[in-house]
């Protein structure tokens, strides 16, 4: 009997293949919020505006449904509108936010955590962070005990790291001039009358790829969805 087939990623033209032109009705569409569910609302909103620099753009309450949910990001404060109808349309109308959703009670439950997906069960795996300056970034973040996953002269992707918030999810830590420098990367930029672009990643020595989808036709200036996708 013939050994198994070594397992591979999808060759590029099969990725571009797997893709459709975004549909015209789809122009005005973006990529607006993540969310994470956090055991201890202090505890997070903390690490995500006092480390992480973050903005706490507005929280809703459900007192019926006991939860709160806080949104985040990164705007600068004396924009956000003081009347809450029109704060409120503001806030979901900010690229790549941060939801935060609270379940009343999680925080003084000592049984209680979340999964962050980055062990079997494996899912959701992280979010990212744009930074000018990798090490600088992570030297202050070290300094202030943030727990690393990885830190950025780590293993085989040299230049990124991985910090954890207080619930363990992972935040990956990149600067995006130096995409290539730990990825052995190929850019492939469809056309000017695509908005779709899609980035193949192929880590080196390593048998995953990721690909990162982006509504828009700038690279890294708005948020992209990466999947990753491991060999098995």
């Amino acid at each position: 009997m013939a050994a198994p087939a070594e397992p591979c990623g999808l060759s590029d033209e099969a990725a571009y293949g797997a893709c459709s032109e975004p549909d015209p009705s789809t122009k005005d569409f973006l990529f607006q919020q993540t969310m994470l569910r956090v055991k201890d609302p202090k505890k997070s909103l903390d690490f995500y505006t006092r480390i992480l620099g973050m903005t706490l753009l507005q929280k809703f309450d459900f007192p019926t449904m006991k939860f709160s949910l806080f949104f985040l990001g990164y705007e600068d404060k004396n924009d956000i509108p003081k009347d809450k109808t029109e704060r409120t349309a503001w806030t979901f109308s900010r690229k790549a936010t941060l939801e935060l959703t609270h379940n009343w009670g999680t925080e003084n439950d000592e049984n209680q955590s979340y999964h962050n997906g980055n062990s079997d069960p494996r899912g959701f795996g992280h979010i990212g962070i744009a930074v000018p300056d990798v090490n600088k970034a992570c030297k202050r973040f070290e300094e202030l005990g943030v727990k690393f996953v990885k830190k950025p002269d780590d293993g085989k992707m040299k230049g990124l790291a991985f910090v954890q918030d207080p619930d363990g999810y992972w935040i990956e830590i990149l600067n995006p001039k130096h995409g290539d420098s730990h990825l052995d990367a190929h850019f492939w930029f469809p056309g000017e009358n695509l908005q779709q672009h899609l980035w193949n990643f192929s880590l080196n020595g390593e048998k995953s790829t990721m690909f990162r989808v982006s509504s828009k036709t700038v690279p890294w200036d708005l948020s992209v969805l990466e999947f990753p996708f491991i060999f098995l």
